[in-house]
C-alpha cells in the first residue's frame, strides 16, 4: 500500500501570552485528503493553534511544516463591507482570503447559487440578516482552492438546512483530495466527518486518534451539564416545582451525566421535585421527544402503564429516575417536553422545551464503522439468517 502523504507536521508548538500558556508543546500531523477534527472546551487552545497554522500569529516555540497552501475560514464574512452589495463583497472577501479575481469570476455563479441569496445579491449587505451574511461568507470560503482548509466553529450559526448543506460541501471538498482541519462543539459534525481527531485540554494534546474515542473522552470530561431548567413551577400547584432535571448515558455499567447521548446507549433521566407544603401526591410523567422543527419522534413515561410515582410528605425533596433502554433514535438534535398529572387532585401541566438532547452516531453493530446512511426516525436492529 502506498504511504499517505503528510501535509502538515507540528513539532513542539507552544504559544504564550505573558504568563498564560495557550499551547504547550503541541505535536501532531495531518494527512492529505483527511478531515482532521480538533476538540476542546472554550479556552483550550484550539483557535490559537489554528491561527498559528494559518500564519496569522507565530508560535513562541516550535515549528509547523506545511506542504502546500492553507486557507482559513476562522471568521465567516472576513473582508465584508456593509455599504457594498452581496456580489461586490464576494470579490472583496475572496481577495482578502487569497483568491484571484479570475478565480472569483469563474466561480461567481456557483458561489451565489450555493448561498441561496440570488434575489438579494445586488442588495447592500448592511440590509442582510446575520444568517444571510453567514451564508455568503461560507459560500465564498468554500470555493477556496488551498491544499489545507482551516475551519473554526463557523457552523454554530445559520439555519439547520444551511448547516447540513455546509457539511455536505465540506465532505465534497475532502473527497476531491483536499485536507480540512475542523473544530466545532457540534459533536454530530465531528463524529460524522472527521477521520481522526485531536482532543486539547488546557493547551496540551490529551488524545489524538480515532474520532469515536476522542468524542467519548470529550463527553466524559467536558460535557457534563448542570440544570436544564431553573426551578420551574409545575403549573397546577404553586407549592410544587421541579428543582433539577438531568440526563445520563450508560457506559461500561456507569452512568455519565450529559445531554449528548451516543446511539445505542441506555438513557437515564433524573427529576428532582420540591413540595413546600409536603402533600401526598400520585404523579404520572410523560416525556415527549420532538425534532427542532417540532415534529414528534416518540413518547415514554409511566403514564401508559399507570405505574404512578407516589410520595407521602415525609420530607419535601423527591427524586425519581426514568430508564430508557438502548436509545436507537436517528442521530440528530431533539427537544424534550414533559407532561405531569396528579392523580389525587386531578391536576395536570405541560412543560415545553425543558431540555435539548443530541444523539450521536456510534458503532452499535461493532463493525468499526459509525456512519449511518438512511432515512426515518429510528434505527431498527436486524439480522439475516440462512434458511436450511
Amino acid at each position: 500500500m502506498k504511504p499517505q502523504t503528510v501535509l502538515l507536521e507540528s513539532h513542539d508548538i507552544s504559544k504564550s501570552f505573558g504568563s498564560f500558556i495557550a499551547n504547550d508543546k503541541i505535536n501532531f500531523n495531518v494527512l492529505k485528503g483527511e478531515i482532521h477534527g480538533l476538540l476542546g472546551e472554550n479556552g483550550a487552545g484550539k483557535s490559537t493553534l489554528l491561527k498559528i497554522i494559518s500564519k496569522i500569529t507565530t508560535p513562541t516555540a516550535g515549528e509547523i511544516k506545511i506542504k502546500g497552501s492553507t486557507a482559513s475560514l476562522l471568521e465567516v464574512g472576513t473582508g465584508f463591507h456593509p455599504e457594498l452589495t452581496g456580489v461586490e463583497n464576494i470579490y472583496l472577501s475572496g481577495a482578502v482570503l487569497g483568491m484571484k479575481k479570475k478565480q472569483i469570476k469563474e466561480n461567481l455563479k456557483e458561489i451565489i447559487d450555493f448561498s441561496g441569496l440570488n434575489d438579494f445579491i445586488d442588495t447592500p449587505i448592511k440590509r442582510y440578516s446575520s444568517g444571510m451574511k453567514v451564508r455568503l461568507g461560507f459560500s465564498v470560503a468554500a470555493h477556496l482552492t488551498a491544499d489545507i482548509l482551516l475551519i473554526d466553529e463557523v457552523l454554530a450559526v445559520g439555519d439547520e438546512a444551511f448547516q447540513k448543506k455546509c457539511m455536505e460541501k465540506i465532505d465534497n471538498i475532502s473527497s476531491n483530495g483536499k485536507t480540512i482541519i475542523f473544530t466545532s462543539h457540534n459533536m454530530m459534525a465531528i463524529t460524522k466527518n472527521c477521520t481522526r481527531t485531536i482532543l486539547i485540554n488546557k493547551g496540551k494534546i490529551e488524545f489524538e486518534g480515532e474520532t469515536k474515542i476522542a468524542v467519548e473522552k470529550y463527553l466524559i470530561q467536558n460535557l457534563s451539564v448542570g440544570k436544564n431548567i431553573e426551578s420551574k413551577n409545575l403549573g397546577f400547584n404553586k407549592s410544587t416545582s421541579i428543582e433539577d432535571l438531568n440526563f445520563y448515558f450508560k457506559k461500561q455499567n456507569k452512568y455519565i451525566k450529559s445531554n449528548t447521548i451516543p446511539i445505542g446507549s441506555d438513557l437515564k433521566i433524573n427529576i428532582k421535585l420540591i413540595d413546600h407544603k409536603i402533600k401526598k401526591r400520585d404523579l404520572l410523567f410523560n416525556f415527549v421527544i420532538h425534532s427542532l422543527n417540532a415534529n414528534p419522534l416518540t413518547t415514554f413515561g409511566n403514564e401508559f402503564n399507570l405505574n404512578k410515582v407516589s410520595y407521602d410528605g415525609k420530607n419535601n425533596n423527591f427524586s425519581f429516575n426514568f430508564i430508557v433502554k438502548e436509545i436507537l433514535w436517528m442521530p440528530d438534535q431533539y427537544m424534550v417536553d414533559l407532561a405531569i398529572k396528579d392523580l389525587l387532585f386531578g391536576h395536570s401541566c405541560y412543560l415545553k422545551n425543558i431540555a435539548r438532547l443530541t444523539i450521536l452516531e456510534s458503532d452499535i453493530y461493532d463493525t468499526g464503522k459509525i456512519k449511518f446512511k438512511g432515512q426515518g426516525l429510528f434505527i431498527t436492529k436486524s439480522k439475516i439468517e440462512k434458511e436450511i
